[in-house]
């Protein structure tokens, strides 16, 4: 059976986040602990993939910084509330995506994005820099839907639009996208542009099969 649907990660996926997490993430932890903690962008590299909360918790752990849960919940909505501000000062959308993303509209597929991103951080960036795409489905964390690698993200959207399992491909750039697609029994291409590298992927135990170089094999594991 032909694809009829697409559904793909964010963050190391469509486009390197990475500046402006670690912006926000330093943002929240000198607004608590001051200017001479932070993390750089390769540390914030290194983590991204399980939502911002876990972020700033990591990112407060490789700074030696003490916290409770309490202080990491104020950390976040400062964190979030500056993000929101400055979602795209220095985000871009990897070479080629969006042609990739294009083609898949003229072919008529289903095109989703699912994310642990912050649902509003989330919209405001796709809306500014894909704004040539036309997607059927965007849809980041919510307190309503598990935190991926939990399947139930990518069988809401299959439920949607009334897609099989066999119907659509899932597209990720981590050990925990990998894991959500296998955990919701979906094919799923891991690309290595993004946050982790190809021998990184393998060595977390993503499938060679699954693993996408460059934007040629993505568009020809969409086309097969």
């Amino acid at each position: 059976m032909s694809l009829k649907g697409v559904l793909l990660d964010f963050d190391g996926t469509m486009a390197d986040t990475a500046g402006d997490i670690a912006a926000s993430v330093n943002y929240a932890i000198h607004q608590f602990y001051g200017p001479e903690y932070g993390i750089d962008n390769e540390q914030c590299r290194r983590t991204i993939g399980r939502g911002l909360r876990n972020e700033l918790k990591d990112s407060l752990v490789h700074c030696n910084l003490e916290f409770d849960d309490a202080l990491l919940d104020r950390g976040l909505k400062v964190l979030e509330d500056y993000y929101a501000e400055h979602p795209y000062d220095t985000t871009v959308a990897y070479d080629g995506i969006i042609d990739v993303l294009r083609r898949c509209n003229e072919k008529g597929l289903v095109l989703g994005v699912f994310s642990n991103k912050a649902d509003r951080i989330l919209k405001i960036v796709i809306e500014k820099l894909f704004s040539e795409v036309k997607f059927d489905y965007i849809c980041g964390m919510q307190s309503s839907i598990p935190r991926k690698p939990s399947p139930v993200g990518l069988q809401l959207f299959m439920e949607r639009f009334a897609l099989e399992k066999q119907d659509m491909l899932y597209v990720g750039d981590s050990e925990v996208d990998w894991q959500t697609g296998v955990n919701a029994g979906v094919r799923t291409a891991i690309v290595t542009w993004g946050y982790r590298s190809h021998s990184k992927l393998s060595e977390l135990g993503v499938s060679a099969s699954a693993l996408v170089d460059t934007m040629q094999e993505l568009e020809a594991e969409i086309g097969r």
